[in-house]
């Protein structure tokens, strides 16, 4: 036990040394050349290089672990960069752009098994325009449009399978005007209505798989309006 915590000791103070004599400060005070920083366990946390305390070029960034999980290349000093997170096990998990500190433009997710699950648009870190989201087998499970983090305009849903299951509007993040739900086959109409804030409202019609129509419900009124 005290050879571990020796060890352990000896490994903090060549860690800090070793950031001491790197880790510098210009004449005004600010980060100049090759900085590195370390995890208590005496793993290094990340590296990079400031010009006039600016972030330039590559930063990485590393858990506990020794895992790299960040890469940031900035291409305009310590504003702008071009961003890589990984997975422990060294796949990507998304890639995007940072403007300020903040998430901008297209951002990319992805599985741990290198699947793209998802492309979202973003502005000053929120959510803003067409979010489109993925199946294991690459096919669009759900489309939406985002103003400021929430859903606004019109979305589509699909099955697995490809087909389209609904084509829908919301406002608010809630359901909000016309909508159509699908059976899995293509085009082939189960119901549309349309709701109101979250609440189906007004008229429905309802169809079986052969396109026939099985009934019509007025919501405002709660009755049903076709005739048995």
């Amino acid at each position: 036990m005290k050879k571990q915590n020796l060890f352990r000791f000896l490994l903090a103070l060549m860690c800090s040394s070793v950031a001491f004599s790197q880790n510098q400060f210009n004449e005004k005070g600010e980060r100049s050349g090759l900085w590195t920083g370390y995890h208590d366990n005496g793993s290094m946390k990340y590296k990079g290089e400031f010009v006039n305390d600016k972030e330039v070029g590559l930063f990485e960034y590393y858990n506990y672990s020794g895992n790299l999980v960040i890469q940031l290349d900035y291409v305009e000093s310590g504003y702008r960069s071009l961003a890589i997170l990984y997975y422990e096990n060294g796949v990507v998990k998304s890639k995007g752009e940072y403007v300020n500190k903040e998430k901008q433009g297209l951002w990319t997710y992805y599985n741990r098994n290198g699947k793209k699950i998802a492309e979202e648009y973003f502005s000053h870190n929120n959510l803003n325009g067409e979010s489109r989201y993925f199946y294991e087998n690459g096919k669009l499970s759900e489309k939406y449009n985002y103003s400021n983090n929430k859903k606004e305009g019109s979305a589509e849903i699909y099955y697995i399978s490809g087909n389209i299951n609904m084509k829908c509007f919301f406002h608010l993040d809630t359901l909000h005007g016309s909508a159509k739900f699908y059976y899995d086959k293509i085009n082939q109409l189960e119901s549309e209505g349309s709701y109101n804030m979250g609440r189906q409202d007004s008229i429905w019609t309802f169809y079986n798989n052969l396109g026939d129509t099985l009934g019509v419900y007025d919501y405002t009124s709660g009755r049903s309006l076709m005739k048995d």
